[in-house]
């Protein structure tokens, strides 16, 4: 077939590549914008539920969001499963009441026989009382046992106990 010299080719075929290019990109960027807000809305109900303290809510909320639960695990750097261990069991010791500071050095003693590296259990000895606790709760929450998670729940925490005492105490002065 001859080309007729005089015809001008608009590229309509690379216009409409080009169209259907965009249209995939602006979806890929829609999608990705979906995910970006899923994930801010995820981390956002951590925060809030982590902050609340309830160790119930966080393991309810570890187990509706497996990904977040698997980021906080990669986050710990468990050398292995007898340190895991060790980490929920000093958690449930100083949820139960027993000194954080003591616990901590007990554990980062721990990690250190065992050829692992303790910098970030003795970074927490610097933490204060709440962080300390807050991070027991999320270890708990996470990995303890349901038994270890009802057990705090009806002893309450450190603070927890505190706030049970001064209601006593407003109970009594009332009296």
């Amino acid at each position: 077939m001859a080309m007729n010299p005089f015809t001008i080719d608009t590229g309509g075929q690379y216009f409409s590549q080009g169209v259907q290019g965009l249209s995939s990109a602006i979806a890929q960027r829609r999608a990705e914008s979906r995910q970006l807000e899923r994930q801010q809305a995820i981390q956002d109900e951590a925060a809030k539920v982590i902050e609340g303290g309830n160790i119930s809510e966080i393991s309810q909320f570890m187990a509706r969001n497996p990904q977040f639960a698997q980021a906080i695990e990669r986050a710990w750097n468990f050398q292995d499963q007898v340190s895991k261990d060790n980490a929920v069991q000093s958690s449930f010791r100083i949820l139960r009441g027993e000194d954080p500071q003591t616990v901590l050095q007990e554990r980062a003693q721990f990690i250190t026989e065992r050829g692992g590296d303790p910098a970030q259990t003795i970074q927490a000895l610097g933490d204060t009382p709440e962080q300390i606790e807050r991070g027991a709760k999320l270890m708990l929450a996470e990995f303890g046992t349901p038994a270890q998670v009802a057990a705090i729940g009806s002893i309450g925490t450190r603070s927890g106990k505190m706030v049970i005492e001064r209601e006593k105490l407003d109970i009594r002065r009332e009296e």
